[in-house]
């Protein structure tokens, strides 16, 4: 049974449970990706280096996906005050990079956020 507090994404069975807090977290980095992914389509997905470039960012997010359950099988448990820590300066790096509109910090930052994501998952 759940709580309101934790819910199966989807509704099916197998499906993992998240938290709202989680939820958030997620709808939050997905509010600020997209319009570093739309910059990057317009800057350098759009020439001959980096055209393999989402396709290389599908297949990743595919891979992790799919290991998913081993990869949290095997990880220890994350401390949330370094998770938050971490989530600070690196929303703080963001927020520098679309100010003084520098796209690769703005990316950098936002991978960082992405990886504090997973690790406050574990």
């Amino acid at each position: 049974m759940t709580t309101l507090q934790e819910q199966r994404l989807g509704g099916w069975p197998g499906a993992p449970r998240i938290s709202w807090q989680a939820l958030a977290f997620w709808a939050g980095l997905a509010a600020l990706a997209v319009p570093t992914l739309v910059a990057n389509a317009r800057q350098s997905w759009s020439t001959e280096q980096g055209e393999q470039s989402p396709i290389v960012l599908a297949i990743g997010l595919w891979l992790l996906a799919r290991r998913w359950p081993s990869m949290r099988a095997a990880a220890q448990r994350s401390s949330p005050l370094l998770a938050v820590g971490l989530a600070v300066l690196a929303a703080m790096a963001y927020v520098l990079g679309r100010v003084a509109d520098q796209f690769l910090i703005e990316s950098y930052a936002l991978y960082a956020l992405g990886l504090v994501g997973l690790y406050a998952l574990i």
